[in-house]
C-alpha cells in the first residue's frame, strides 16, 4: 500500500508541505487521529497530509489516503523521522474552555502566559480542599451564596469551581479565551488556592499550566462544542472528552500449527477467548478492535495462504490461575474475552495483487500480538465483505468524589430472586455475552466499595484495607481488611442496572468462598456508573448456598472433538 512514496523526501520539502497546510490548501486527508508530526516550532499536523502534499509538491502526483499506509511502522511515518521531524501521540487528556471574566480580558490572557496559571474567581470561598466531602457543585453553589450572596453566578461558579478542582485532570489541554487573545495550556499540576492580586476579583482558586504552541483556533475546530452534559454559558466548560489513543486495532495470530509444535499448547477459543503471554498484556486491553490472522502451516501438515479470517473486540481480560504460582512474571499466561465477533465470509489473504494489508518487516510476521494502522484495519475487512466495527464510545461516569452510596438495608435485595432451571444442577448454555465496559463497571464497583470500607470501618480496620485487585493478585477476592486478627477477603461484583439477575462466580473464587467461610464477603453493587449507587454485603456466601437461600449452578461447558476420534475416522 505504500508503493506511492518515494524512497526519501527531503526536509524543506516537508516544511513548505506544512506551510501549505497551514495556509488552507485543499487536500484530500482527513485529520489524524492516534499520531502528529511536529515542526520545529512545536506545531501539530496530521502525518498522511503532510507526507502527500510533499509527494504531490515534489512530483505533481495528487494522492488519496487510500493510496498509501499511515500509522507506527508505516513507509509514512519512517520518511518523515529519517527528514528529522518527531512523530508525537497525540494528546490524550480532555479538552477545555475556559473564558477570561475580566475587565480587561486580552490581559488576563496574557497574565496565563506569562505566570503560566490559569484562575478563576469567586475567591471568598476560601481553600475547596478544605471544604467537607465530598465536595460538589451544588455545595460549592451554596458557599458562593452564603460568603457573595449579591453574585447572581453562583450556578456558574459551582460547577466551573468543581470542575477546576476535581474535573480537569495533569495533562488536560485548556484554551483560554480573551476577547481577541487566546493560548492553549496543558495543566501540570494540582488545584491550588493562592491569594494573589494580579487580577482583582478573587481570582484565587487555580491550576498550573505549560503554555502549549498549539493553534487555539485549530484545537477549538477539532474539539467541537461542549459535551454532553455541559453548559455554553459555564466559564470552565469541556469540550472534549479524553482520548484513549492506545485503542488503536491489533491482530492477533490463530495459527492451526506451528513449527515443531512449540505453540500449540495456547488455549485459545475462535470467537470466544485467546490466551497469549505476558509481553503481550499492556497491548491487550479491554474495547480494541481486533483482527484474526493465521499463518500457512495447517494441521493436516500441509500449508496454505497466510490470510485474515475474522474481526472482533477485546473483552474481559484476566490472569490464568492455572500457572505455577512459582513463575515469574514473564512465564505467566493472560485470557481474554471476545466479544462482537464476525467471521469473514471468506478469509481474506495477507497480499493481494502483491501488496500486504501490513507494512511491516518479514521479521514482524511472526509477532502473535501487533498493532496496525486504521487505513489496513479498513482496508482488509472491506476486502472481506464486512462492516467495520465502531471504537467504542467512552462510558461516561461521575468523578468518584461525587459518587455518595447506599447500603441496602431490610427486605432490600439487589440480587433477584428466580427458580433454578428444569435439570437442577445440570450445566447450562448460557451463551451471554458480555459488555465492552465490563471491566470499566467492575473496577468503578470495586472503588466505590473500597471508598465505603475505608469510611466505615473502624479506624484500626480502616487502616488495614487493600485493593489486592488492583495490585494484581488474585486470591480469589478483590479487596481485604484485617478484623480481630483475621482477614476478610470481600468479591466485589458490580452492575449498571438497578439490580442484579445473577451474578457469575469463578472457580477460584468459590473455592476462596468455600475455604473462608464467614471471613469471605460478596458485595453486590447496582447502579455502578451512577452517583446513587447502592451496596451490599453477603457474608458467606458459600453457606447461603449449602443452606438454600441461594443458588448456584455450573455455567455452562466446553465441547470439543477428541484426537481419539480424529484417528478412527482417518
Amino acid at each position: 500500500m505504500s508503493s506511492s512514496l518515494p524512497e526519501q523526501i527531503d526536509h524543506e520539502l516537508i516544511l513548505g508541505a506544512m506551510r501549505s497546510y497551514r495556509s488552507g490548501v485543499d487536500h484530500p486527508f482527513a485529520a489524524s487521529t492516534k499520531y502528529d508530526v511536529l515542526d520545529d516550532a512545536g506545531r501539530r499536523y496530521p502525518p498522511k497530509a503532510i507526507v502527500g502534499l510533499a509527494v504531490q509538491e515534489a512530483t505533481s502526483q495528487r494522492l488519496a489516503s487510500r493510496d498509501f499506509s499511515g500509522g507506527a511502522g508505516s513507509k509514512c511515518f519512517r520518511l518523515l523521522e529519517e527528514a528529522g521531524f518527531a512523530i508525537v501521540p497525540k494528546p490524550t487528556g480532555a479538552v477545555w474552555r475556559l473564558i477570561a471574566h475580566h475587565n480587561d480580558r486580552d490581559h488576563a490572557v496574557e497574565l496565563v502566559r506569562t505566570k503560566r496559571r490559569i484562575a478563576i474567581g469567586w475567591g471568598a470561598t476560601g481553600d475547596l480542599r478544605e471544604m467537607p466531602k465530598p465536595v460538589t457543585a451544588p455545595e460549592i453553589r451554596k458557599r458562593i451564596t452564603e460568603m457573595l450572596p449579591k453574585n447572581r453566578n453562583a450556578t456558574d461558579g459551582g460547577q466551573s469551581l468543581r470542575r477546576l478542582l476535581s474535573g480537569v485532570q495533569v495533562g488536560d489541554r485548556v484554551v483560554v479565551k480573551g476577547h481577541k487573545a487566546k493560548v492553549v495550556v496543558e495543566v501540570t499540576g494540582p488545584y491550588q488556592w493562592v491569594q494573589t492580586h494580579d487580577l482583582e476579583g478573587g481570582y484565587w482558586h487555580q491550576r498550573p499550566v505549560r503554555v502549549l504552541p498549539d493553534d487555539p483556533e485549530e484545537v477549538l475546530r477539532a474539539s467541537g462544542s461542549a459535551v454532553d452534559g455541559e453548559s455554553m454559558r459555564w466559564t470552565l466548560l469541556k469540550i472534549q472528552e479524553q482520548k484513549d489513543v492506545a485503542l488503536c486495532p491489533l491482530v492477533l495470530v490463530e495459527n492451526e500449527a506451528t513449527a515443531g509444535g512449540h505453540y500449540d499448547h495456547w488455549a485459545d477459543i475462535t470467537g470466544e477467548r485467546y490466551q497469549y503471554p505476558n509481553q503481550y498484556r499492556k497491548k491487550i486491553q479491554p474495547g480494541r478492535r481486533f483482527i484474526y490472522y493465521r499463518g500457512s502451516r495447517r494441521t493436516d501438515g500441509g500449508r496454505g495462504t497466510p490470510e485474515y479470517f475474522g474481526q472482533g473486540v477485546i473483552g474481559e481480560v484476566r490472569l490464568d490461575q492455572d500457572v505455577p504460582s512459582g513463575e515469574s512474571k514473564s512465564g505467566r499466561r493472560w485470557s481474554c474475552d471476545v466479544v462482537d465477533y464476525q467471521p469473514f465470509a471468506e478469509p481474506v489473504a495477507f497480499r493481494i495483487d502483491g501488496k500486504h494489508f501490513e507494512d511491516i518487516p518479514k521479521n514482524r510476521w511472526g509477532v502473535a500480538v501487533r498493532e496496525i494502522s486504521e487505513d489496513a484495519y479498513s482496508a482488509i475487512v472491506q476486502a472481506a465483505g464486512g462492516v467495520e466495527i465502531a471504537p467504542a464510545k467512552p462510558l461516561v461516569m461521575p468523578d468518584l468524589e461525587e459518587v455518595v452510596p447506599t447500603v441496602a438495608g431490610g427486605d432490600e435485595q439487589l440480587l433477584a430472586a428466580r427458580k433454578p432451571k428444569s435439570g437442577g444442577g445440570k450445566a447450562g448454555g448460557s451463551g451471554r455475552r458480555r459488555s465492552r465496559f465490563s471491566v470499566e463497571v467492575g473496577r468503578r464497583g470495586e472503588e466505590i466499595v473500597l471508598a465505603h470500607l475505608k469510611k466505615t470501618l473502624p479506624a484500626a480496620e480502616a487502616a488495614t484495607v487493600r485493593w489486592t485487585a488492583d495490585e494484581g493478585d488474585t486470591p480469589g477476592w478483590d479487596i481485604e481488611f484485617v478484623r480481630d486478627g483475621e482477614l476478610i477477603g470481600v468479591e466485589v461484583k458490580a452492575s449498571s442496572t438497578s439490580v442484579m439477575a445473577t451474578i457469575e462466580v469463578t472457580q477460584n473464587e468459590w473455592r476462596a468462598a468455600e475455604k473462608n467461610a464467614s471471613r469471605y464477603w460478596l458485595a453486590l453493587v447496582v447502579n455502578a456508573t451512577t452517583a446513587s449507587p447502592s451496596i451490599q454485603i453477603l457474608s458467606d456466601p458459600f453457606a447461603l448456598v449449602s443452606a438454600g437461600k441461594m443458588g448456584a449452578e455450573p455455567s455452562g461447558y466446553r465441547i470439543w472433538r477428541t484426537a481419539e476420534d480424529e484417528q478412527r475416522n482417518a
